[in-house]
């Protein structure tokens, strides 16, 4: 058996390698071969779910997320039948090695769960594994789980797992800096927060490049390139999308590449040329199907969707629309649908058909409600106020117009209830301005910000959460305020909207 071990021993040196130099298709054949050298000989049980552990996560960078389900569930059967519990420092890798590829099929509630766990082991004392080894899959598992709660649209999770993960990074493996620095980007970027998003995402791709990172660099060049893409800056968004592109395609990244296609498809939708966002859209669209991302497929023909409607084509981009928001509310992504469910009342308060008014208005106010409870969830007053400011009142703004623009006197007369009653839905005499066409499926300077301060930010952020707001009662008899629309707003989207109980409006 001495040459099972051998063998398995230097194909699990081949796959590191190939991983270190960015060849995945050479470290996910390595390991394979590694793994099934290794299961010849019981006693190589741990080099064998070792080896399968990183097959997937090749297997996962390359988009197969179902093969590598497939290879952790086997991985995760031999901790269980190890007799002597020696494989039990391995469960923490394979549980978050599991979460990105459940992420990617959209199991977001199974992807919790095992990074949860995997958090539960390493924190135990003593931890099943050395303190090199914790380190680093604390790292790891930090990271994940602040894109999942990024991905929930759970911002105060996401920003305390990611100030956490930037802590223990800084402290022990500052090599490593670049992604807890990119996800704190996103979030700042998707909580009102522009001009610190692209901060924090220049340092992270100086990070990337210090460390010879090249497809964590390609991947920060995306998400700048968006930032440019929201602010209008096309001309410097264009080649960062571009770099970022032609290295996923080199590389053989489906889904990379998918991603990278859908925000070349929004370049190309700003600019207004229709039919080559629509193929980039479809194109981008079939590719995460390809590689088993239901979400990302259905976000991309959403954009394609909103293409669609305004050059003229009507039922099929509303059709594509509303499947794209039922994905997103099917697979626990309510604020997302939110927001998509805004940007489509954007498009059919453009009518003069007073049912397509009435449409627009029964999609915006409910969902203005739920996206401005999102800020009863943060404890930071600070991001409270930018949430509002930036993301909540120019949804409310539109429920307004839209409101009005239906001709609903009762529905704009309970609107001004709600606001004079201290709810935080203001109308503002200058509203912000609200999504309009393209920018609303884009999902959404201070002076330079070191990982110092962005730490001290984050530390002087945490507070008290305000409560949601009760029930206005318009008459002494019990009639509602907004009753309807409150109720649409939980059963679309599941999240609690407004407390308990009732206070009059008299």
């Amino acid at each position: 058996m001495a040459d099972a071990d051998e063998i398995s021993n230097a194909l699990f040196a081949e796959g590191i390698q190939a991983f270190g130099r960015g060849d995945l298709h050479a470290a996910r054949d390595a390991f394979d071969r590694a793994a099934l050298t290794a299961s010849a000989d019981p006693a190589l049980a741990n080099r064998r779910a070792h080896s399968l552990t990183n097959c997937a996560n090749a297997a996962t960078n390359l988009g197969d997320h179902v093969g590598a389900l497939a290879m952790l569930g086997t991985a995760l059967d031999l901790c269980d039948e190890s007799p002597d519990g020696s494989l039990a420092g391995l469960r923490p890798l394979i549980l978050t090695a599991r979460a990105p590829a459940l992420m990617a099929i959209g199991d977001y509630d199974g992807a919790g769960t095992a990074l949860e766990h995997a958090l539960v082991i390493l924190d135990a004392d003593p931890p099943p594994v050395g303190e090199e080894d914790r380190v680093t899959l604390l790292i790891s598992a930090l990271m994940s789980l602040t894109m999942l709660a990024s991905n929930r649209e759970d911002w105060p999770r996401a920003n305390e797992l990611g100030t956490r993960c930037l802590t223990v990074v800084t402290a022990h493996r500052p090599e490593l800096a670049g992604v807890p620095l990119m996800n704190l980007a996103d979030i700042a970027l998707h909580t009102g927060r522009p001009e610190l998003a692209l901060d924090f995402g220049v340092q992270a791709l100086a990070a990337f490049e210090h460390n010879g990172d090249a497809g964590g660099a390609a991947e920060m060049r995306r998400a700048l390139g968006q930032m440019h893409l929201r602010a209008e800056r096309f001309d410097e968004a264009e080649p960062l999308l571009i770099t970022a592109q032609e290295f996923f395609e080199a590389a053989g990244l489906p889904h990379q590449a998918a991603a990278g296609l859908d925000m070349l498809g929004l370049l190309a939708a700003a600019r207004g040329e229709t039919d080559t966002a629509t193929a980039r859209f479809a194109a981008s669209a079939a590719l995460f199907d390809r590689v088993g991302q239901p979400v990302e497929a259905a976000e991309a023909r959403g954009r394609q969707g909103m293409v669609a409607y305004l050059a003229g084509n009507r039922a099929e981009g509303e059709a594509l629309l509303t499947a794209t928001a039922a994905v997103q509310a099917g697979h626990g992504l309510p604020v997302r649908a939110a927001q998509l469910h805004i940007a489509m009342a954007t498009l059919f308060e453009q009518s003069e058909d007073p049912a397509l008014l009435a449409r627009a208005a029964d999609l915006a106010v409910p969902a203005a409600l739920a996206i401005d409870a999102v800020a009863h969830t943060l404890t930071s007053g600070r991001q409270r106020d930018q949430w509002r400011r930036n993301v909540a009142e120019p949804a409310v703004a539109v429920a307004f117009r839209v409101a009005a623009r239906s001709g609903n006197g009762p529905l704009v007369a309970q609107l001004v209830e709600a606001r004079c009653a201290g709810s935080t839905l203001e109308h503002r005499t200058e509203p912000a301005s609200p999504p309009q066409g393209m920018e609303g499926l884009m999902y959404p300077a201070q002076a330079p910000v070191s990982i110092g301060t962005a730490l001290a930010d984050a530390a002087a952020g945490p507070g008290l959460t305000v409560g949601l707001p009760p029930r206005l009662a318009l008459t002494p008899d019990g009639g509602i305020a907004l009753d309807v629309h409150l109720d649409r707003a939980v059963e679309r989207y599941g999240v609690p909207v407004r407390a308990e109980g009732t206070i009059p409006s008299w």
